[in-house]
């Protein structure tokens, strides 16, 4: 408290306007974030994580490949099974000779790592199910829309000669930030920031240094605009130190993939609770996708730091604020996923817009079966809870008796 008190009454004249002081204390509550040994401990834990991570996904990616390849043999044999079948429809017989003969093609394209050769028969393959399924001549658990949407991907691939990946477990750099934000971002990073910034009120209350900090020659309502300010730059410093590490690394050791690389988008997302309608796919380029995710990311560190800010300022304990925020987080992701218990309040909780992939591409909006999940609609309730969590905290801690 004596750095903060020096800090304070300096005679300089920089030192002495209000705007100076508030620029003073949002650095001191910096300096005491970056000392706070919880922080460093949770900071190490998800470096650990990701990495943890990323070496699953390196196994998982190596397992689709074998996967792919056993699925093409198993499809081939299967059908040339019902080939042979003297039950078996001439005019069926065609169309599976048709099938088999394209697998065929596939199986060998991927164990010459013939990318295109590959894309091509899937393309072709697609075509011949979406035009049997339209003749009713095939009865088929495939949809036309869903292999058309493939079909459009697969050709954006062949036309920008661009290698397709395993996308949901490759780790080049660009498509392992997209990754991050569905993977790691709604409940991991989330309880990070929960853990960074819980405490932020409630662990100098406990400890008594709040009231040291209260006879100083500052507002109270500076004093909780600095902790609150403090707390997103360090959680925004944090959050681009790691990734951008991860980034910078996976590019010179994995490979930076293809920022062109074609990524589903939901054409509807940026309607509002009043005007939503079904999910609409289109594809963007990743890098589009990516820089669309930005300015919610950061709406999204902002409120939760507001939202942590206010258990911070109710509970005088810091272990109460968190532990009671890791619960809620944990108990809304259940219950939504598992029970639909919160489904109709689902639009304005706080929790489902965690997810930024997912609401771009719509798959929120199409597993919860609400068309009003959307990323402009995240980005209301991302304000809301900001500016109703903040002023709230303000007001609270401006009445409350610190002892």
């Amino acid at each position: 408290m004596s750095k903060l008190h020096g800090i304070l009454n300096r005679n300089t004249t920089g030192y002495t306007t209000g705007g100076f002081k508030l620029r003073s204390l949002i650095s001191f509550e910096l300096f005491k974030l970056f000392k706070r040994r919880k922080n460093i401990a949770g900071i190490v834990a998800l470096i650990v994580l990701i990495l943890i991570y990323i070496f699953t996904s390196i196994g998982m990616e190596k397992s689709r490949y074998a996967t792919d390849i056993s699925l093409c043999k198993d499809d081939i044999q299967s059908n040339e099974s019902m080939i042979k079948s003297t039950d078996t429809p001439k005019e069926t017989v065609k169309l599976l000779s048709k099938h088999v003969s394209l697998v065929k093609t596939e199986l060998k394209a991927l164990d010459n790592g013939d990318w295109k050769t590959f894309l091509k028969a899937k393309i072709q393959d697609n075509n011949n199910k979406i035009s049997e399924i339209n003749n009713d001549s095939l009865i088929s658990g495939d949809n036309p829309d869903e292999l058309k949407a493939e079909n459009r991907k697969y050709q954006y691939l062949l036309n920008n000669n661009i290698k397709p990946i395993y996308e949901n477990c490759n780790t080049q750099a660009f498509n392992f930030l997209k990754n991050v934000l569905t993977d790691i971002m709604p409940i991991i990073m989330l309880i990070l920031l929960f853990l960074i910034s819980a405490d932020i009120v409630s662990n100098e209350a406990e400890g008594g240094s709040l009231r040291l900090l209260l006879v100083q020659p500052v507002s109270r309502s500076k004093i909780i605009f600095s902790k609150f300010a403090a707390s997103v730059i360090y959680c925004f410093s944090v959050i681009i130190f790691i990734f951008g590490t991860f980034f910078v690394i996976l590019g010179l050791t994995r490979g930076f993939g293809s920022a062109y690389y074609p990524i589903s988008f939901n054409n509807n997302c940026f309607l509002t609770f009043f005007n939503a309608r079904d999910v609409s796919v289109s594809i963007i380029p990743l890098y589009a996708f990516l820089l669309l995710s930005v300015p919610i990311l950061i709406l999204l560190i902002i409120a939760t730091v507001s939202f942590s800010l206010l258990f911070s300022t109710i509970f005088n304990s810091s272990a109460t604020s968190i532990s009671l925020l890791i619960i809620l987080t944990v108990a809304v992701y259940v219950f939504l996923n598992r029970f639909n218990i919160l489904k109709p309040a689902a639009p304005i909780l706080f929790f489902l817009y965690t997810n930024i992939p997912g609401l771009l591409d719509g798959t929120i909006s199409k597993s919860m079966h609400l068309n009003s999940i959307t990323y402009t609609c995240g980005v209301i309730v991302f304000i809301l809870y900001t500016i109703i969590c903040y002023a709230t905290s303000s007001f609270i801690f401006n009445k409350k008796d610190i002892h």
